[in-house]
């Protein structure tokens, strides 16, 4: 139980569900979550939502339509790799949810927004490149990029 809600694991690799069973006072299903007979031995038919977050935005969608059309549950929530597809997915009646974007919000946040120039995403939404401009007397002015301690 998390938070008085029961929770249901569904992951492909059998060895990551043996961990997560260890690990977890929940249940792990073995299995693709795309598949209707999967989703419903997960108890889809019993479920208030599913949140999909495979790194595949394709597997994502369908694991959430599949939910939402066959097991009629009401909440269906994505993560969105390539922040292109959020319109997609919204206009499916799914929540997409891009890290992406989010970490593009939290530096807006911390820089201002005149800081980013620039936020292009590269490489089907994997990668994005961001220009952020800095007072002339920042710590980090002349250091190359690869020698600056960066967060993972």
């Amino acid at each position: 139980m998390s938070r008085g809600h029961r929770v249901t694991i569904i992951n492909r690799d059998h060895e990551e569900c043996v961990r997560l069973t260890r690990r977890l006072d929940t249940i792990v299903v073995h299995g693709d979550g795309s598949a209707p007979h999967v989703l419903e031995e997960a108890g889809a038919y019993e479920a208030d939502a599913v949140l999909a977050v495979t790194p595949s935005d394709e597997d994502n969608l369908v694991i959430c339509q599949v939910a939402s059309v066959r097991f009629r549950v009401p909440r269906t929530l994505a993560l969105v790799n390539d922040p292109d597809h959020e319109e997609t997915f919204r206009s499916l009646g799914v929540t997409a949810v891009s890290p992406t974007r989010v970490l593009a919000r939290m530096l807006e946040q911390q820089m201002g927004f005149d800081d980013i120039e620039r936020l292009i995403p590269v490489g089907e939404g994997k990668i994005n490149v961001t220009e952020l401009l800095l007072d002339a007397d920042a710590s980090v002015i002349g250091i190359p990029l690869r020698d600056i301690p960066l967060p993972e």
